[in-house]
């Protein structure tokens, strides 16, 4: 009898502490369909792998992660449907999204009226920092550089090359018409002067007329505000129609995921420059872990994701559990800093890990009072390797170069016969800009 009661007792006790540890719900937004959907595919693939990484290790504090989706089609309304899928019907704990610029700015609302923590990795828009934080939006916390910063930066950088004028070339997206504001700014600031304005629908098959129009326009240069996939038949047609302009980009046609798109032609993306907050080879590991589950090179915005949920989410999640005994969503967003004398630690969980993300130094990122993670780290891919500090136009104190590090692997080769030089920080690095230039070399 007392060994029935024992045995009860413990499986009693199982019970409970199984039921006080049920699994932490964490909601991806993204475009799962329409003309953006490869972003979606990879943020999917990259948050199922970083939950399956996370979940192997024991999970947050012994809870497991489940991973949720929800498709904005890149698309503000689409956005507030993904959002309250995720809220309401999913019970997700955080969201991390939305991927893209307008879908972001049309979520931020409904986040802040449901009352959700949200994660952004990746959209770009410097609207969002103006929105977000204190006197705004306390529910949005953005990973991912503003374009007004990084523009700020970039344009003095191309400046410095000796280029004289430049030519913009956009997404016909809040992403696109974003960067090409900030960057008409950032080229005045800079003393480059901007010959014209152009901007394409994503997904289209035809670069040459807009290519003709850059063409006449006469610039030295062209700043393509442009993602891998539509990048791969702008470079085809740039050479089709004769173009010499230097090519500056800003998004992702300096990645493995661009040189995918090209493999017939790995020379296509020769001397192009881009400003970046990402690149393959900052976490060898992972680009070995995702090519050999899906067969092709990493993707920049499910890395992202993953990079946001490992690096910032995580942390959160694990301050809220030693703090209140529970991860819910007030928890996750007002989970006191328990330590750290930066003004920008203080507030809450979020605000804490961003600053934790990155281990190898005290304090190498921050978020400011509009919850955007501001990162005191700049970094430069030139021939000779000079690093150069970030500038944040609206952050004077963050001007200046900020003790890089360098990681010693300078030249890492990536697929199809290419090597992507640059400037880099150690593994695991977010939210810090890398400009990266692509260098062929035979294998």
């Amino acid at each position: 009898m007392r060994y029935a009661l024992t045995l009860a007792l413990l499986l009693v006790m199982a019970f409970s502490a199984g039921a006080q540890a049920p699994p932490i719900k964490i909601g991806f937004a993204s475009a799962m369909s329409g003309p953006a959907a490869i972003t979606g595919e990879g943020v999917k693939w990259g948050a199922t792998l970083a939950v399956e990484e996370i979940n192997a290790k024991g999970g947050v504090m012994g809870r497991k992660l489940e991973a949720y989706f929800a498709d904005n089609k890149a698309q503000p309304g689409e956005a507030v449907s993904a959002v309250r899928k995720l809220a309401d019907v999913d019970q997700v704990d955080v969201i991390i999204g939305q991927t893209h610029s307008g879908a972001c700015l049309g979520a931020m609302p409904v986040v802040k009226e449901i009352g959700i923590p949200m994660v952004i990795e990746a959209c770009s828009h410097p609207k969002i920092r103006e929105l977000s934080g204190k006197g705004g939006n306390e529910w949005t916390f953005r990973v991912a550089l503003d374009d007004e910063i990084m523009a700020h930066t970039f344009a003095r950088y191309i400046a410095r090359q000796g280029v004289k004028s430049s030519s913009i070339l956009a997404m016909n997206n809040d992403f696109g018409r974003g960067a090409a504001i900030a960057y008409e700014a950032a080229f005045k600031k800079a003393n480059v002067k901007l010959l014209s304005t152009d901007f394409f629908d994503p997904g289209q098959p035809d670069y040459r007329p807009v290519l003709t129009r850059i063409k006449r326009a006469g610039a030295e240069s062209i700043l393509a505000v442009i993602l891998a996939s539509d990048g791969a038949p702008f470079m085809r047609q740039y050479h089709e129609v004769g173009l010499t302009q230097r090519v500056f980009s800003r998004g992702s046609l300096t990645t493995a995921e661009f040189l995918h798109q090209v493999k017939d032609n790995p020379k296509i993306g020769d001397g192009v420059i881009e400003a970046s907050y990402w690149i393959n080879t900052l976490d060898p590991e992972w680009d070995k872990k995702w090519t050999e589950r899906y067969k092709v090179p990493p993707r920049i915005h499910g890395s992202l994701a993953a990079i946001t949920l490992k690096w910032a989410v995580v942390p959160a999640l694990e301050i809220a559990l030693k703090k209140h005994g529970k991860a819910d969503r007030a928890t996750i967003r007002t989970a006191p800093a328990s330590s750290g004398k930066s003004s920008g630690n203080r507030g809450d969980a979020v605000r804490r890990s961003c600053r934790e993300a990155q281990p190898w130094t005290a304090s190498v990122v921050e978020f400011g009072k509009h919850s955007q993670c501001l990162p005191l780290l700049g970094v430069v891919m030139e021939d000779d390797h000079r690093p150069f500090g970030l500038d944040d136009p609206l952050q004077p104190r963050h001007r200046g170069p900020h003790g890089l590090r360098r990681h010693p692997r300078r030249s890492v080769m990536i697929p199809h016969s290419r090597f992507a030089r640059c400037g880099m920080t150690p593994a695991g690095s977010t939210t810090v800009p890398v400009l990266a230039k692509l260098l062929y070399a035979i294998t």
